[in-house]
């Protein structure tokens, strides 16, 4: 049988993120013949050792197919991505303003019907609202549609049962809600010895997305 000629590997050539990739004919950065990051092969040449898997190389202009020695430097994780994505920006935060709203805009504490999951809604979002359009208030959709299909019975049936379980209290002012809420996140200095909570001198309270303020 006739042998068929194989193409040959490429021994140079530019990746989908730009950077050169050449063959590692020595194995200095894995194994031999394998194709590797010029730039990290250059370096690991130029030190005369394989880099650790915590060193980086960054190009000094920016350049990604300027290998040159001179070049490139050795840095760590964190500087690596401070040259390429800028400082670290802050997390998200949101506010909080004092004083409170009343009447519907006042928060409950509800359980979920379906999966138990405890949340938190506006009360005029919630069944307990003049305007609810649903005898329930559920966690998620998915959850609604699921205990709609499975227990359209007992919402005839024991609806009242049904409103007590889903309602597991109900704060009376925006206040007391975020005594619960920041406590829960160890809000401590803004809650005396005595339990009271004291909204800051300026009205608003800047929580960060995990909790943080």
């Amino acid at each position: 049988m006739a042998s068929v000629d194989r193409p040959k590997r490429k021994q140079r050539y530019i990746d989908s993120n730009g950077y050169v990739r050449v063959r590692d004919d020595d194995g200095v950065c894995g194994r031999a013949g394998s194709l590797v990051l010029e730039h990290r092969l250059v370096m690991a040449r130029s030190i005369g050792r394989p880099l650790k898997p915590d060193e980086f190389v960054h190009h000094i202009d920016g350049n990604k197919s300027n290998n040159d020695p001179s070049n490139l430097t050795i840095v760590d994780a964190d500087t690596h991505y401070r040259h390429h994505m800028g400082p670290v920006q802050p997390k998200r935060r949101f506010v909080v303003q004092f004083p409170p709203f009343e009447g519907d805009e006042t928060w409950v504490k509800l359980r979920c019907p379906c999966c138990g999951t405890i949340f938190y809604r506006r009360k005029g979002q919630s069944f307990l609202s003049d305007d609810a359009k649903a005898p329930l208030t559920f966690c998620k959709t998915s959850c609604k549609t699921k205990f709609n299909k499975n227990h359209a019975d007992e919402l005839q049936s024991d609806l009242e049962r049904l409103q007590n379980e889903n309602l597991v209290c109900e704060f009376k002012t925006n206040a007391d809600f975020m005594h619960v809420y920041l406590l829960k996140r160890g809000k401590r200095d803004l809650i005396d010895d005595d339990g009271v909570f004291h909204p800051p001198m300026n009205g608003y309270v800047y929580i960060q997305a995990d909790g943080r303020r």
